[in-house]
């Protein structure tokens, strides 16, 4: 079993998978991680993700976590670039 986000957050025995994976930090927020994969599995695919939308969004999510924003943007960038969706870089932060 592999769970997909363009970091590796779990692989186990025979666990195949297509996309580009690396190794997560040691401190990573699994529920950042997680928000950030639901976030853009359920984004349609025929319009491209906006940084800022999803920023907020995933934020509001994870409210509590302890991430910052540049960390999540790169994240939300890897992953949907992973998913081979579109990017609207609208984050003017």
């Amino acid at each position: 079993m592999m769970l997909c986000f363009g970091w590796q957050l779990y692989s186990g025995p025979g666990a195949t998978g297509g996309c580009a994976m690396r190794e997560l930090p040691l401190d990573i927020d699994a529920d950042a991680v997680i928000a950030v994969g639901r976030y853009l599995d359920d984004h349609a695919k025929t319009t491209a993700v906006s940084i800022s939308e999803a920023l907020r969004v995933i934020r509001r999510r994870v409210n509590k976590s302890r991430v910052c924003d540049m960390w999540l943007e790169e994240m939300i960038v890897e992953s949907a670039a992973a998913r081979k969706l579109a990017l609207l870089l609208d984050n003017h932060n």
